[in-house]
């Protein structure tokens, strides 16, 4: 039996991992590193999105004052608390809905330099960061922020688009060099396509090396979280499992990995506590021996015990959860295995920007009177009869899905009448009475915007969400509510 591993966790404070360094402060970055801590928890991992850190209006590079504020304290807080930091820099998804996004700096990183340079000046912010305040700091990139907009969307992108992006990004240059006839219809291939296997090479080894280097050169030694999830290629006439793990990034010193109960594939919907822990063996055993020389021990950064990412996905039984965790620990702690939970609260993909108005009325518009920003029990923004503020989400909802408005407020006067607009068809209005309210309205997307007002009287919004869904991939519902699955995982790794 091995020495007890480091167990660490994500944590969102109490947000969205799309929206949650808009809603930070002071007291809820303490409380939330407090609660890490107390949890019994020896290190948090931060996702630090590129386009909401990096600002890059009128192609002038800057850091966001309020991202390098709450870095700053949360590094500051992990410090005092002694918590160790895995930092995921440039995070794809992010809720900002101004400026270009993480997703177009990857799509255009070799056509455009100046996504070179903000990619660089982020690393160059965080390595400030530490320098200056200390700490330990690990520094990783994953797969799945270049993947999908690098690898993946092009398969559903025009054939002219697909054109372009080999001639932009250099694929045809790649393709030449391994001397293969290219011509003005070369594209980026989807699986079933020609050239789908050197494409995963030039991925792997021209644009990944890249921005691995850039990374290395202001940050030194980096982590990289690797794919163990497989794509579909096409061999005689019949599809097969393709895994690319690649091993030419000289600058990576630690590997990174994660688990989910559904890691080959769509099988069985119920897994066994014994499937699962085998599942969880071949991620560890499979990546765990492919060591560089100096490389430290393997870390799972995503343990994801409950995973329902995709309706379909295998799951491991309700009943499995107890020995299942049992088995875990025990397999990690005998390969010396740090581990992450993916995430210790149950959060909504909550795509809204700035919905506490921690930042004022940044990320939203107004029409009617002008919208005033109070405190009244915290931070929130004070609508008055014909005042209305809208907000365009730059992240999509599935058109055939409800989804939720959830609102929290003050209503200031007697009466009031508070309404919701998600099209210019929909428009929900809801009467209301002197007093505090929790507004959950279920309704459609069609236009993808939001808009709330104040058709009569005075009403104080502290909070506004939007969001199709809860991820419950940690067995936990709140700080206050503790999952029986989380329980489990609490009693086999921090007790």
């Amino acid at each position: 039996m091995g020495h007890k591993p480091k167990v660490g966790c994500h944590y969102f404070f109490g947000n969205s991992p799309l929206n949650f360094w808009s809603n930070l402060d002071t007291e809820s970055i303490k409380a939330g590193i407090d609660y890490v801590k107390s949890t019994g928890f020896s290190s948090i991992f931060l996702l630090v999105p590129w386009a909401e850190f990096v600002s890059d209006k009128n192609n002038e590079i800057a850091i966001q004052s309020y991202c390098a504020e709450n870095y700053r304290a949360i590094v500051q807080e992990c410090l005092d608390a002694g918590l160790d930091m895995h930092v995921r820099v440039a995070y794809l998804w992010e809720a900002r809905p101004a400026g270009s996004k993480s997703f177009t700096r990857y799509e255009e990183f070799f056509s455009n330099s100046l996504h070179q340079s903000s990619l660089a000046t982020l690393c160059r912010f965080l390595s400030d960061v530490e320098r200056n305040i200390g700490g330990n700091i690990k520094y990783f990139f994953s797969w799945e922020d270049a993947y999908w907009p690098m690898f993946s969307f092009w398969r559903s992108r025009s054939i002219e688009d697909r054109r372009h992006l080999a001639e932009v990004t250099g694929f045809k240059a790649f393709l030449r060099l391994q001397g293969i006839w290219v011509d003005e219809n070369t594209l980026i291939p989807r699986e079933n396509e020609s050239n789908f296997l050197n494409f995963c090479q030039f991925y792997d080894c021209i644009i990944l090396s890249n921005i691995l280097k850039i990374m290395h050169g202001e940050l030194g030694k980096i982590g990289m979280e690797y794919r163990i999830d497989s794509d579909f290629v096409e061999d005689d006439g019949e599809y097969k499992k393709h895994f690319h793990w690649p091993l030419c990034h000289p600058w990576v010193t630690q590997k990174y990995v994660y688990y989910h109960p559904n890691v080959f594939g769509f099988s069985e919907n119920q897994l066994s506590a014994e499937e699962s822990n085998e599942r969880l063996k071949w991620v560890i055993r499979t990546a765990a021996p492919r060591l560089h020389e100096n490389e430290r021990p393997l870390i799972l950064d995503q343990f994801n015990f409950i995973d329902n990412t995709e309706v379909g996905w295998a799951t491991t039984g309700g009943e499995q959860i107890d020995e299942f965790m049992r088995l875990a620990a025990q397999e990690t702690r005998e390969r010396g295995v740090e581990l992450a939970l993916w995430t210790t609260i149950d959060w909504p993909r909550d795509v809204v920007f700035n919905g506490s108005f921690k930042l004022g009325l940044e990320g939203w518009e107004f029409n009617g009177p002008e919208p005033r920003i109070e405190y009244a029990d915290g931070k929130g923004i004070v609508l008055d009869g014909g005042s209305h503020i809208t907000q365009n989400p730059p992240l999509s909802f599935p058109k055939d899905n409800g989804f939720h408005v959830y609102i929290e407020l003050f209503c200031r006067t007697d009466e009031a009448i508070l309404s919701i607009r998600t099209s210019h068809e929909h428009i929900e209005n809801v009467s209301l009475s002197k007093g505090f309210h929790k507004i959950d309205q279920t309704l459609q997307i069609y236009n993808e915007f939001i808009t709330v007002g104040c058709n009569f009287g005075s009403i104080f919004i502290k909070n506004i969400k939007m969001y199709d869904r809860f991820y419950s991939q940690g067995g936990r519902i709140s700080e206050d509510e503790e999952g029986y699955t989380f329980g489990y995982f609490k009693k086999h790794f921090l007790e």
